[in-house]
């Protein structure tokens, strides 16, 4: 099962490319980038299992958490962590389960 987000950033920064570079610089050290970029996973993985894709279309930052079997621990990070990292940047953010 997955869980989608459309986050709608703010006017400025591409928003993708800012929390693939968090990640990267160690700003952001819950997660690692993979593929490129375009996938992170939870450095914890055994509590967090699965991964999160990103793809950006602006404004807006299209999401979706994978879970192996518990996508709530994994999309709870990343939510929390946008918002305390990324707040001011996001307009708004829409949640879809799949």
């Amino acid at each position: 099962m997955s869980v989608r987000l459309t986050i709608t950033a703010r006017p400025g920064p591409n928003l993708k490319r800012a929390i693939v570079e968090a990640v990267r610089e160690g700003k952001l050290r819950t997660f690692e980038t993979y593929d490129r970029g375009r996938k992170l996973r939870h450095k914890q993985r055994a509590t967090h299992p699965g991964y999160i894709t990103l793809e950006w279309r602006a404004p807006d930052l299209l999401v979706e958490v994978r879970g192996k079997g518990e996508e709530s621990q994994l999309l709870g990070s990343f939510v929390s962590r946008l918002h305390a990292r990324f707040g001011e940047q996001v307009e708004s953010v829409t949640l879809r389960f799949a």
